[in-house]
């Protein structure tokens, strides 16, 4: 403790002696009911690729309304003198406890709190841990960057430094094979809906014709996706607009297969990124027209379509609070992808194998399926939305957690 200064008084008009007492000793103050305002500054330092974020505190104040007390226990306070009567350091610590437990003394321990919270190094101080915690939660979430690998350019609008920044980091986690938010890692994420594998239970093509065959109806069933793991969001493909952001995935464009974050086989190990190219599989029936009082003639049999390095254009709008009531928003979700792009085989028994080839390798034909796999997928975007907004809480929440 510091020097306690005890004034003795007596009779009126009867000077007594001040004693001055000196004791050394260890205290334990609690404080109760403490709120701080504390306004924090985002900047970002560097240029270009080796752009970092920073923290700065403007101001530390206790919050408006908040009274804290303070309490000092007896047991937590301790006076050290051999050389002083026991009885006496009990009286000094008697009265050291009722001065510190005074209200006088918590208004001036208020003061002195935000006189030290106030002070230019103590804020210094404040800004360095908060960069550093920003920095160790951005990591955490999006994985780390190397000096210098960070993407440039990409908006439409002017947005602050500090909404660019973010933005490159999540370009760059995109674009990362090891972080939780690698296209590949967030497709086998979703469980509602289920993109591995992606299946449409029906595409109608509607009546065909063929080297001058007659199709009254063709029909593909069970149609199943293969490969859309192999997904890339490239950073040039990604723009910060007004309304959100703008991107494109871009298919079957992954040739060295790495590991896909967070799955695991039946070995154990991780799967692997699927070889290129996206593949559709399914049954097929087409329909010959009757003959007189018969009925149709089905043809079936199976296709499998190869589509050469498909895109596809989505415009993504996030909503929400904080990142616990995370929403996105798909307002487009556009396949882009021409009939040239798409090859098509077939197996069936029947000795009309290479007409049905024909017809389903036709432009009119491919261009007729694009366009209904198209309004499926654009059928099922919110549905997407919803899956996508689950996961992402549940990568922010899992990595901030830890």
């Amino acid at each position: 403790m510091p020097p306690t200064t005890t004034v003795v008084r007596g009779l009126k008009g009867v000077s007594w002696p001040k004693q001055v007492v000196e004791g050394r000793g260890t205290l334990e103050l609690t404080a109760r009911d403490l709120a701080f305002d504390v306004q924090v500054a985002l900047h970002v330092s560097g240029r270009g690729p080796g752009r970092t974020l920073a923290a700065r505190v403007d101001s530390i104040s206790l919050a408006a309304g908040v009274t804290p007390t303070f309490c000092l226990d007896g047991k937590d306070l301790t006076i050290e003198d051999e050389w002083t009567d026991p009885k006496l350091i009990e009286s000094w610590k008697r009265a050291a406890l009722k001065a510190v437990n005074s209200p006088d003394a918590g208004r001036e321990l208020r003061a002195a709190m935000e006189a030290a919270l106030s002070d230019p190094g103590q804020r210094d101080e404040f800004s360095m841990v908060v960069t550093e915690q920003l920095a160790a939660a951005l990591d955490g979430v999006l994985g780390p960057v190397s000096t210098g690998a960070l993407p440039v350019e990409g908006s439409d609008t002017r947005p602050g430094p500090v909404e660019q920044y973010l933005f490159d980091r999540v370009r760059h986690a995109v674009n990362s094979p090891t972080s939780s938010f690698y296209p590949p890692a967030v497709i086998h994420s979703l469980d509602d809906p289920v993109l591995v594998p992606y299946r449409i239970p029906l595409l109608d093509l509607g009546p065909q014709s063929v080297e001058g065959i007659e199709l009254s109806a063709v029909r593909l069933h069970d149609v199943t996706v293969h490969g859309l793991p192999n997904l890339l969001i490239p950073p040039e493909d990604a723009r910060l607009t007004a309304d959100g952001i703008d991107l494109t995935l871009r298919l079957g464009r992954i040739t060295d297969r790495p590991d896909i974050p967070g799955t695991r086989g039946a070995d154990g190990s991780p799967l692997r990124v699927p070889e290129p190219p996206l593949v559709l599989t399914g049954r097929f029936e087409a329909d010959f027209p009757p003959s007189g009082e018969d009925e149709d003639d089905v043809l079936s049999g199976t296709f499998k379509a190869s589509l050469t390095r498909p895109s596809l254009a989505a415009g993504l709008v996030f909503s929400g609070p904080d990142a616990d009531a995370l929403e996105i928003s798909l307002r487009s979700l556009d396949l882009e992808l021409t009939a040239e792009e798409v090859t098509v085989d077939v197996t069936t028994g029947d000795l009309f194998r290479e007409v049905i080839r024909s017809l389903f390798n036709s432009t009119q034909v491919k261009t007729v399926l694009l366009h209904g796999m198209r309004e499926r997928t654009a059928a099922r975007k919110d549905e997407i939305a919803a899956g996508l907004s689950t996961a992402a809480r549940g990568i922010i929440a899992a990595h901030l957690t830890q």
